[in-house]
């Protein structure tokens, strides 16, 4: 209770991890103050290969007594970063960024390709130095709904693809932020 200046539990997380140190499992739990015990919320199970890498998350929600699947999401590795997906539903918005070229003398942020679009579309942007940079997609509300990517890029063009499955049909804006250059562009998906 915040007035009373006292802690309340409101969320437990407990994560389990393999000898290897790679996290195999996470708990979320809610605390039910009526009942006065924790509810299970959500939990995560992840599955590697050989080496190490994750390759499947699996997600699970309690609902009425029992656990209900969320689907299998399937990982991938890209210059260190996973990229998680499921045909059936996105829980990341994955990209692929592909260089084009190494050299270039200003920021710039292209039109996406095709536009309007369906579910995909490329994104080509350019960058001067090496930098932090995010892309960032907000509906027409002003609301965030995906952060495409936020890290940092060699001096070059690139282009990423933009999935919007799980977006609903309308006008949708996407901002580039590096340092002092920002810049927002207007896409339409359309189903």
């Amino acid at each position: 209770d915040i007035n009373a200046g006292i802690w309340v539990y409101i969320r437990r997380e407990t994560n389990t991890y393999d000898g290897n140190g790679n996290q195999i499992s996470f708990l979320s739990e809610d605390w039910d103050k009526t009942a006065e015990m924790w509810v299970d919320k959500r939990r995560l199970s992840y599955e590697y290969d050989a080496d190490g890498k994750l390759i499947h998350l699996n997600v699970e929600y309690w609902e009425d007594s029992s656990w209900r699947s969320s689907g299998t999401f399937y990982c991938l590795i890209f210059n260190d970063d996973y990229y998680c997906f499921s045909c059936e539903e996105a829980f990341f918005h994955y990209s692929m960024i592909e260089v084009i070229k190494n050299q270039v003398n200003n920021f710039s942020l292209s039109q996406n390709y095709p536009n309007p679009f369906n579910p995909t579309t490329t994104i080509s942007y350019a960058v001067p130095q090496r930098q932090n940079v995010k892309l960032e997609v907000f509906n027409s509300l002003g609301q965030k709904v995906s952060v495409v990517f936020n890290k940092e890029h060699e001096s070059g063009k690139f282009k990423v693809k933009f999935n919007g499955s799980d977006l609903p049909s309308g006008i949708y804006f996407y901002k580039i932020i590096s340092g002092k250059f920002v810049d927002t562009k207007k896409m339409i998906l359309l189903r």
